[in-house]
């Protein structure tokens, strides 16, 4: 069993490790470990650099963490992940302007198509999108 020191500079070295690849435009690759025993906690870094507002590499961090959860089949955080991603574009597109250009369009549809193929892999009754922050929508 690790001390509680090491395991803390474990943690720190894995999110230190995703940020690189993130920061190098290589986070595609996270899906080519095997993540023994801390697939959760790498899914939870993926997930704190889709939360960052403003980067350039927002689409990039989404898509790797649809394909991270994917890859190692849980497809309920792929649809959710491709979710959120299709919901923030749309109500980006929504404060920005009164039009929507077509490649803006099937942007959105493409995310959209991932969201709903990985739902469809899962039970019906485990297979819906809660938006971020529907509960301030009511």
């Amino acid at each position: 069993f690790l001390s509680k020191r090491r395991k803390q500079n474990a943690y720190l070295l894995l999110s230190t490790f995703v940020e690189k690849l993130h920061s190098r435009r290589l986070l595609h690759r996270v899906c080519a470990y095997p993540w023994v025993g801390c697939s959760q906690t790498v899914d939870s870094y993926l997930k704190k650099l889709c939360d960052v507002p403003g980067q350039d590499q927002i689409d990039a961090a989404y898509r790797a963490r649809y394909a991270f959860n994917i890859s190692r089949s849980d497809y309920k955080t792929a649809g959710e992940t491709m979710g959120t991603l299709c919901f923030n574009l749309s109500c980006r597109v929504d404060e920005h302007s009164s039009r929507v250009m077509v490649p803006a369009l099937k942007k959105q549809a493409d995310i959209c198509l991932a969201s709903i193929n990985a739902y469809s892999l899962i039970d019906e009754q485990f297979a819906f999108f809660k938006p971020p922050n529907a509960g301030s929508h009511v």
